[in-house]
């Protein structure tokens, strides 16, 4: 019932960072939609998609250093997010609040919208906020920044492609010689989630806005712990 050619679960030890994808993609989403709602294109919301990719990573391992790599390429992480970005509630009301040009609240836009939905992005936005300023993130995660801004501080909508330049990589705390060892049994390995975020990087280079891309491999750890199910649907 569970497993079957249409429809699989697949079990992550990974709880932290499983829980935390599916709450930070929705606030990615807002920035999916501020573009859509500004009638930017694709390769715009690519950018947008993976700085959004990147500064959940940063945002997880700051407090849970023990997250693994591999737990981004499952369907709680790069997938729900694409699929949040190009569809969903909060893509949807994000464009809708852009093109009411401040004449509607995100309550309109709910009531209007969701019928008796409540939106997630905008709450995490705001319980976010808090622990960004208490910790000092503000800097390490522009992308979250800009959108709380825009959201909630009346900062211009096309500020969102305005970012401070990010010269951050995906990878810390392991040394040049692991870091390749790591990116070599990656390639093996993921190939499939290598094409796909290649895709995203060129359509993001093409717009201008992503000038580097740095990968590392998942983290090989024994299995241990109460596994976390996330699930999805195949064609």
């Amino acid at each position: 019932l569970f497993d079957c050619l249409t429809f699989h679960v697949q079990a992550v030890d990974d709880i932290a960072a499983v829980e935390l994808c599916g709450a930070l993609k929705n606030v990615v989403a807002l920035g999916a939609g501020f573009c859509d709602g500004l009638d930017f294109g694709g390769n715009t919301k690519a950018a947008i998609i993976r700085i959004g990719l990147a500064e959940m990573m940063d945002f997880i391992r700051f407090f849970f250093p023990e997250a693994k790599d591999a737990t981004f390429f499952e369907s709680c992480g790069v997938a729900d997010l694409i699929t949040t970005c190009f569809g969903g509630r909060n893509r949807k009301c994000a464009e809708a609040f852009i093109r009411g040009k401040g004449a509607k609240t995100w309550t309109d836009v709910e009531k209007e919208l969701l019928n008796g939905q409540k939106l997630q992005g905008t709450l995490t936005a705001e319980e976010l906020w808090p622990v960004m300023k208490q910790h000092d993130l503000f800097g390490r995660l522009p992308l979250f920044t800009m959108i709380y801004q825009i959201a909630f501080e009346g900062k211009a909508a096309d500020c969102i492609v305005k970012l401070p330049e990010n010269k951050r990589t995906l990878c810390k705390h392991v040394s040049v010689k692991q870091r390749g060892d790591r990116c070599r049994k990656h390639v093996r390995n993921n190939s499939p989630v290598l094409l796909l975020l290649g895709l995203l990087f060129v359509a993001g280079r093409a717009a201008g806005y992503c000038h580097a891309v740095k990968l590392t491999a998942p983290a090989f750890s024994a299995l241990g712990g109460r596994p976390a199910l996330r699930c999805s649907l195949t064609a």
